[in-house]
């Protein structure tokens, strides 16, 4: 973060800079971008500057020999590689002071362009921040160079909006070549209203001399293409003035532009083969929308004398604002901020997104809170889209022919021209117990499980020969009654059905929970398997430790020797052995305590003598309840304990001694030389 500063600090200086991409990968190392991005908003409507560079990705076509300078009236964003050899050539900004530039060139540490820089346009604040960015595209070499470091610079400042942004749309009027661009755009343009930005249309008319004046307006100069040859220059150009009256109108009378773009989308369709007045008119019925309203503007721009004559280009001047006269560029297209958009239509979002600072609705992909964009003439109705920003979903809540309309859709009222599946039955209001609050809230209603609600847009098993109540259909459980084709197999809960017909014993498959269930008990009882093989393993060992080859089964020899060689003489020279218990040599199995390896309880410990090596030590005596053993009333330390057998307090050594359980935890931890235990054995339990 600090090198970027750094990095933003020394681009503001009045001094052209040049930076290799081995020094520029120092401060983003990391950074991935597939395409090369020219895009640096609309500086004459931002207080300070934005943008970001991104470099061409290795092309097999290089474009070595291409040079193209922009300046700052015609920055393009260029998503695409084979647009992009066009303008990468070098693409740049200037430097004033307050702003600076930076080169990217992996060629030349010399590297001029033009040997100049440019100045600021018209209308900029001298004070403006503004972040020049080059690059230069020589080879594919040079390309790949950069995108082996893969880098990628932004540059970012604060951006305030003073003045309204501005989108122009270019059409052909060609409803063919128009039709698939405004498939692409109009569901980002529906949401944005006339407080949102401006938006202004154009035609891009082109010179044909040899035109007659039935195919072009004012005898041939200037035209609009009609692929299918279906209408005369003059329907066109009424069809174009009928556009941009209702655009104007929808501005001042509308609270979005959804009607203007859903217009000239379904018109395209619809009419593509007539540009007559009688179809147009129709459009504008099924939209809700007045015809006589636009009709009254359309014939007010006829009703000039100059415009009646097809002899001049007065319409062109004063309702187009701008034509074209050259037919080198014949497509529709879109302009943002001055911004011209070339790039595949996949990159429009990015685009439409960076165009706005304070962003529309429609930017995050929704026309509404409820509606996304993609649930926009997706074939389905859905409620939630029904708004005026989102055009009513119109294409797919609406069907033309059938007399329904926004206004009626709209109304909570049921109204039997929208009362068809089509328009989900007047927007739900004509389903008896259900509305279109309870309707797709994730959660199945009884008043809308019927077939008419689409059982509460699929919330709801499709239940009509269902005998299944709700709570065991929505239970998340395989319920056998429910296991049905009509109860779409307990509303899906029962996953692999099988059905015998002549077998009341029905394969049911389990769910999730059961499988989890079945998987653990089965998982514990492996774990118990090997556990209990284990036990039975150590305790067959300690068995036969317990039967050496020095013991034999007289009990009352056994009795008057010592274990593991512990004479006089060595329990002499290790006073902590000061008492030992002599146990029987052999040791049964039915004499364990609950089968416990470790803490066990012997018989023959009642009858057995505490060996003491100091003869002054106090005796023992039987503990209560002396089944269970003795208690030692000896030194306080922790010698050999013979208190009641507990589990949790005593523990069996391997040298055959009973010791409390932290006697052996201070044994441990000090690693064999505890002052308050025996010194037995170093190898304990």
């Amino acid at each position: 973060m600090i090198q970027f500063f750094i990095f933003l600090i020394d681009a503001v200086f009045c001094t052209l800079q040049i930076q290799q991409p081995s020094q520029l990968a120092n401060f983003y190392p990391n950074q991935i971008v597939p395409s090369v991005t020219a895009n640096f908003g609309n500086p004459y409507f931002n207080d300070t500057f934005t943008g970001y560079v991104v470099f061409l990705p290795d092309s097999q076509d290089p474009c070595s020999e291409l040079t193209l300078e922009f300046d700052l009236d015609t920055i393009v964003f260029i998503p695409n590689t084979n647009l992009a050899c066009s303008y990468a050539q070098v693409v740049y900004e200037i430097q004033l002071c307050g702003g600076g530039g930076v080169i990217f060139n992996s060629t030349s540490s010399n590297y001029q362009v033009q040997g100049k820089v440019i100045s600021l346009p018209d209308g900029w604040n001298n004070d403006i921040e503004i972040f020049a960015v080059m690059a230069s595209y020589t080879s594919t070499f040079t390309w790949k160079y950069y995108g082996d470091y893969k880098i990628q610079l932004k540059f970012f400042s604060t951006v305030s909006q003073s003045q309204m942004p501005e989108i122009l749309i270019e059409l052909t009027g060609d409803h063919v070549l128009d039709l698939k661009f405004l498939s692409d755009i109009y569901k980002y343009m529906m949401p944005l209203s006339h407080d949102d930005a401006n938006i202004e249309i154009y035609f891009n008319y082109y010179s044909c001399k040899n035109c007659s004046a039935y195919d072009c307006y004012s005898d041939g100069k200037y035209c609009l293409n009609d692929s299918m040859s279906a209408s005369s220059g003059r329907s066109m150009i009424n069809q174009t003035l009928f556009e941009i009256n209702l655009l104007d109108y929808v501005a001042q009378y509308r609270d979005a532009y959804a009607d203007f773009f859903t217009y000239i989308k379904v018109i395209s369709e619809y009419c593509k083969s007539d540009y007559s007045d009688s179809c147009s008119n129709y459009v504008l019925e099924w939209l809700g929308f007045n015809s006589e309203d636009i009709q009254i503007l359309n014939n007010a721009s006829w009703s000039s004398t100059k415009n009646n004559a097809f002899s001049d280009n007065q319409i062109l001047k004063s309702q187009m604002n701008s034509w074209k006269s050259n037919n080198l560029w014949f497509a529709p297209s879109i302009t943002i901020n001055d911004v011209k958009f070339l790039g595949g239509m996949e990159y429009f979002p990015e685009f439409f997104k960076d165009s706005f600072t304070d962003e529309p609705v429609s930017s995050d992909g929704y026309c509404s809170e409820y509606c996304s964009l993609s649930m926009i003439d997706d074939g389905i109705c859905e409620s939630q889209c029904v708004k005026s920003q989102c055009s009513f979903d119109i294409e797919d809540c609406k069907s033309l022919n059938s007399g329904c309309n926004s206004t009626l859709l709209d109304n909570s009222v049921c109204d039997q021209e929208c009362n068809t599946t089509h328009f989900s039955y007047d927007n739900w209001a004509c389903v008896c117990k259900c509305n279109s609050t309870l309707l797709n809230n994730g959660k199945c209603d009884s008043g809308c499980n019927s077939e008419i609600c689409s059982y509460d847009y699929g919330a709801c098993a499709s239940t009509s020969q269902c005998s299944c109540s709700d709570d065991l259909l929505y239970n998340g459980v395989c319920n056998k009654e429910c296991n049905t084709t009509e109860c779409h197999y307990d509303n899906y809960d029962c996953k692999n059905y099988t059905k015998d017909d002549d077998d009341d014993d029905k394969s049911v498959s389990v769910t999730n929970s059961q499988i989890a269930l079945i998987a653990g008990i089965v998982g514990g009882s492996f774990l118990l398997l090997i556990l209990g093989s284990i036990i039975l393993c150590v305790v067959y060992r300690r068995s036969r430790n317990l039967s050496s080859p020095g013991n034999n089964d007289s009990g009352g020899e056994s009795r008057n020797s010592s274990f593991n060689g512990n004479n006089a003489e060595n329990q002499g020279a290790n006073p902590y052995q000061q008492y030992a218990i002599r146990l029987p040599s052999r040791i049964n199995s039915q004499q364990r305590v609950n089968n416990s390896p470790r803490i066990m309880q012997y018989p023959e410990i009642l009858n057995s003598e505490i060996i003491a090596s100091n003869e002054e030590s106090e005796a023992s005596r039987p503990a209560e309840g002396g089944e269970l053993g003795y208690e030692f009333y000896g030194e306080p330390i922790c010698t050999i304990c013979l208190e009641k057998v507990s589990k949790k307090k005593q523990e069996i050594t391997r040298c055959l001694h009973i010791f409390h359980k932290r006697c052996l935890k201070e044994w441990k931890n000090k690693k064999g030389k505890a002052s308050l235990c025996p010194n037995c054995n170093k190898n304990l339990c």
